[in-house]
């Protein structure tokens, strides 16, 4: 006896299996995403410590230079400054900015700043696979340096 409740009743569990295991992917997909991001973060955050360049460098995606010539000049330059100025910078956290992308909340404190510990964002992209910080030079931060 053909019974077309149980087929629907079927095709119903069914549908509702597939979106959830759907669903269920693409969280854990998100959730691997932002380990993975927050681990290329920290290990900015670390190079930056270190006063390393290349190690710097890797894990950005900086418009402003031309080439990874440029880029790392530009990096070199900047981790002269910091040392000069006895920066230190810390990773607040990693948060979904939208369906798939990030924002690395830093702090930063220099010799400089008269507020002490400044905090701003910058966005994430992933390039070829890997995830970047990107900078493109139009972060404005209010540090109120001192005179």
């Amino acid at each position: 006896m053909f019974r077309p409740n149980k087929i629907l009743t079927k095709l119903l569990v069914s549908g509702a299996l597939a979106v959830g295991i759907g669903w269920g992917g693409s969280v854990y997909a998100t959730q691997e995403d932002q380990k993975s991001a927050t681990k290329m973060v920290e290990d900015y955050v670390s190079a930056f410590t270190k006063n390393d360049v290349a190690g710097m460098v890797k894990h950005v995606k900086d418009s402003r230079a031309k080439d990874s010539n440029e880029l790392e000049a530009m990096y070199q330059q900047f981790v002269k400054q910091n040392t000069d100025e006895h920066a230190q910078l810390k990773l607040d956290g990693i948060v979904e900015a939208s369906d798939g992308t990030y924002l690395a909340n830093f702090q930063m404190k220099t010799d400089l700043y008269e507020k002490g510990w400044v905090q701003y964002s910058l966005p994430l992209i992933k390039e070829n696979g890997e995830w970047k910080i990107y900078v493109d030079g139009n972060l404005v931060v209010d540090t109120k340096i001192k005179k």
